[in-house]
Protein backbone atom coordinates (compact mmCIF):
# COMPACT_ATOMS: atom_id res chain seq x y z
CA UNK A 1 0.00 0.00 0.00
CA UNK A 2 1.37 3.38 -1.00
CA UNK A 3 1.80 5.81 1.89
CA UNK A 4 1.19 9.51 1.34
CA UNK A 5 2.10 12.31 3.70
CA UNK A 6 -0.44 14.93 4.62
CA UNK A 7 1.13 18.03 6.10
CA UNK A 8 -0.42 21.24 7.32
CA UNK A 9 -3.91 19.88 6.81
CA UNK A 10 -5.41 21.70 9.75
CA UNK A 11 -7.13 24.95 8.96
CA UNK A 12 -7.01 27.93 11.31
CA UNK A 13 -8.68 27.52 14.68
CA UNK A 14 -12.09 28.85 13.66
CA UNK A 15 -12.17 26.64 10.54
CA UNK A 16 -11.00 23.64 12.56
CA UNK A 17 -13.88 24.21 14.98
CA UNK A 18 -16.31 24.47 12.06
CA UNK A 19 -15.14 21.09 10.71
CA UNK A 20 -15.48 19.57 14.19
CA UNK A 21 -19.05 20.90 14.40
CA UNK A 22 -19.84 19.44 10.99
CA UNK A 23 -18.21 16.16 12.05
CA UNK A 24 -20.40 16.05 15.17
CA UNK A 25 -23.56 16.78 13.20
CA UNK A 26 -22.77 13.95 10.79
CA UNK A 27 -22.13 11.55 13.68
CA UNK A 28 -25.55 12.41 15.12
CA UNK A 29 -27.18 11.38 11.84
CA UNK A 30 -26.70 7.75 12.88
CA UNK A 31 -24.15 4.96 12.65
CA UNK A 32 -25.83 3.59 9.53
CA UNK A 33 -24.77 6.66 7.53
CA UNK A 34 -21.53 5.45 5.98
CA UNK A 35 -21.40 7.08 2.54
CA UNK A 36 -21.42 10.83 2.04
CA UNK A 37 -21.00 12.42 -1.37
CA UNK A 38 -20.00 16.04 -1.85
CA UNK A 39 -21.02 17.71 -5.07
CA UNK A 40 -22.10 21.13 -6.28
CA UNK A 41 -23.71 22.86 -9.21
CA UNK A 42 -20.63 24.68 -10.41
CA UNK A 43 -16.87 24.12 -10.31
CA UNK A 44 -14.56 25.68 -7.70
CA UNK A 45 -17.06 25.80 -4.83
CA UNK A 46 -14.77 23.95 -2.40
CA UNK A 47 -15.99 20.33 -2.65
CA UNK A 48 -12.50 18.87 -2.40
CA UNK A 49 -11.43 21.19 0.40
CA UNK A 50 -14.48 20.50 2.58
CA UNK A 51 -14.39 16.77 1.86
CA UNK A 52 -10.68 16.49 2.64
CA UNK A 53 -10.83 18.45 5.90
CA UNK A 54 -13.99 16.72 7.12
CA UNK A 55 -12.56 13.26 6.35
CA UNK A 56 -9.31 14.14 8.14
CA UNK A 57 -11.26 15.50 11.11
CA UNK A 58 -13.25 12.27 11.40
CA UNK A 59 -10.08 10.19 11.18
CA UNK A 60 -8.52 12.37 13.88
CA UNK A 61 -11.49 11.51 16.13
CA UNK A 62 -10.78 7.79 15.70
CA UNK A 63 -13.15 6.89 12.86
CA UNK A 64 -11.88 4.80 9.99
CA UNK A 65 -12.31 6.91 6.85
CA UNK A 66 -11.78 6.35 3.15
CA UNK A 67 -11.79 9.46 0.96
CA UNK A 68 -12.47 8.70 -2.70
CA UNK A 69 -11.67 11.41 -5.22
CA UNK A 70 -14.33 10.76 -7.84
CA UNK A 71 -13.76 14.09 -9.57
CA UNK A 72 -12.31 12.35 -12.60
CA UNK A 73 -12.13 15.49 -14.74
CA UNK A 74 -10.48 18.14 -12.53
CA UNK A 75 -9.06 16.55 -9.42
CA UNK A 76 -7.09 18.69 -6.98
CA UNK A 77 -6.55 16.25 -4.09
CA UNK A 78 -3.19 14.94 -5.29
CA UNK A 79 -1.78 18.43 -4.81
CA UNK A 80 -2.61 18.33 -1.08
CA UNK A 81 -0.31 15.45 -0.23
CA UNK A 82 3.34 14.49 -0.59
CA UNK A 83 3.87 11.32 -2.62
CA UNK A 84 7.25 9.70 -3.12
CA UNK A 85 6.20 6.94 -5.50
CA UNK A 86 3.75 6.38 -8.33
CA UNK A 87 0.13 6.34 -7.23
CA UNK A 88 -2.62 4.59 -9.14
CA UNK A 89 -6.14 5.85 -8.67
CA UNK A 90 -9.83 5.24 -9.14
CA UNK A 91 -9.66 5.31 -12.94
CA UNK A 92 -7.03 2.57 -12.88
CA UNK A 93 -9.31 0.39 -10.77
CA UNK A 94 -12.50 1.11 -12.73
CA UNK A 95 -10.73 0.39 -16.04
CA UNK A 96 -9.39 -2.87 -14.56
CA UNK A 97 -5.75 -1.80 -14.72
CA UNK A 98 -5.27 -2.23 -10.96
CA UNK A 99 -6.72 -4.10 -8.00
CA UNK A 100 -8.61 -2.20 -5.32
CA UNK A 101 -5.82 -2.84 -2.82
CA UNK A 102 -3.38 -1.18 -5.24
CA UNK A 103 -5.28 2.13 -5.34
CA UNK A 104 -6.01 2.63 -1.63
CA UNK A 105 -3.32 4.85 -0.13
CA UNK A 106 -2.53 5.04 3.58
CA UNK A 107 -1.77 8.43 5.07
CA UNK A 108 0.27 9.56 8.04
CA UNK A 109 -3.05 10.17 9.87
CA UNK A 110 -4.14 6.89 11.48
CA UNK A 111 -7.33 5.41 10.01
CA UNK A 112 -7.36 7.87 7.08
CA UNK A 113 -7.03 6.37 3.59
CA UNK A 114 -7.43 7.98 0.19
CA UNK A 115 -8.20 6.75 -3.29
CA UNK A 116 -7.04 9.43 -5.72
CA UNK A 117 -8.81 9.97 -9.02
CA UNK A 118 -6.04 8.68 -11.26
CA UNK A 119 -5.47 9.69 -14.85
CA UNK A 120 -8.18 11.69 -16.62
CA UNK A 121 -10.26 9.20 -18.61
CA UNK A 122 -12.15 9.88 -21.84
CA UNK A 123 -15.34 8.48 -20.27
CA UNK A 124 -15.65 9.55 -16.60
CA UNK A 125 -19.46 9.30 -16.42
CA UNK A 126 -19.42 5.75 -17.74
CA UNK A 127 -16.76 4.69 -15.24
CA UNK A 128 -18.66 6.24 -12.31
CA UNK A 129 -21.92 4.70 -13.50
CA UNK A 130 -20.40 1.25 -13.83
CA UNK A 131 -21.35 -1.82 -11.83
CA UNK A 132 -17.72 -2.07 -10.68
CA UNK A 133 -17.95 1.36 -8.98
CA UNK A 134 -21.20 0.44 -7.23
CA UNK A 135 -19.75 -2.88 -6.09
CA UNK A 136 -16.63 -1.11 -4.82
CA UNK A 137 -18.74 1.24 -2.70
CA UNK A 138 -20.58 -1.71 -1.15
CA UNK A 139 -17.30 -3.48 -0.45
CA UNK A 140 -15.44 -0.61 1.21
CA UNK A 141 -18.31 0.67 3.36
CA UNK A 142 -18.54 -2.46 5.48
CA UNK A 143 -15.89 -1.35 7.97
CA UNK A 144 -15.42 2.38 7.53
CA UNK A 145 -17.04 5.65 6.74
CA UNK A 146 -16.56 6.79 3.18
CA UNK A 147 -16.59 10.25 1.64
CA UNK A 148 -16.17 11.08 -1.95
CA UNK A 149 -15.96 14.20 -3.98
CA UNK A 150 -17.60 14.12 -7.34
CA UNK A 151 -17.69 16.18 -10.46
CA UNK A 152 -20.08 19.08 -10.67
CA UNK A 153 -23.70 18.17 -11.21
CA UNK A 154 -24.06 19.97 -14.53
CA UNK A 155 -21.39 17.79 -16.10
CA UNK A 156 -22.77 14.43 -14.96
CA UNK A 157 -24.28 11.86 -17.25
CA UNK A 158 -27.74 10.54 -16.33
CA UNK A 159 -26.09 7.14 -15.74
CA UNK A 160 -24.18 8.39 -12.68
CA UNK A 161 -25.63 7.28 -9.36
CA UNK A 162 -23.27 8.12 -6.49
CA UNK A 163 -24.65 5.52 -4.10
CA UNK A 164 -25.65 1.93 -4.85
CA UNK A 165 -28.77 2.26 -2.70
CA UNK A 166 -30.22 5.71 -3.38
CA UNK A 167 -32.44 6.92 -0.59
CA UNK A 168 -36.04 7.80 -1.46
CA UNK A 169 -36.90 11.47 -1.14
CA UNK A 170 -38.18 12.58 2.23
CA UNK A 171 -41.95 12.81 2.31
CA UNK A 172 -43.71 15.44 4.35
CA UNK A 173 -46.65 13.64 5.95
CA UNK A 174 -48.39 16.96 6.62
CA UNK A 175 -48.71 17.88 2.96
CA UNK A 176 -51.60 16.78 0.78
CA UNK A 177 -49.44 16.10 -2.26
Amino acid sequence: MVKVKISDWKADTSMDEAYKALRTNIQFCGADKKVIAFTSCTPNEGKSNVTFHLAASLAESGKSVLLIDADLRKSVLMGRVHVEEEVMGLTHYLSKQAKLSDVICATNLPKFHIIFSGVVPPNPAELLGSRLFKDMIRLVTTSRMMFFTSITVWSLSPSFTPHPHPQPPLHDSTSNT
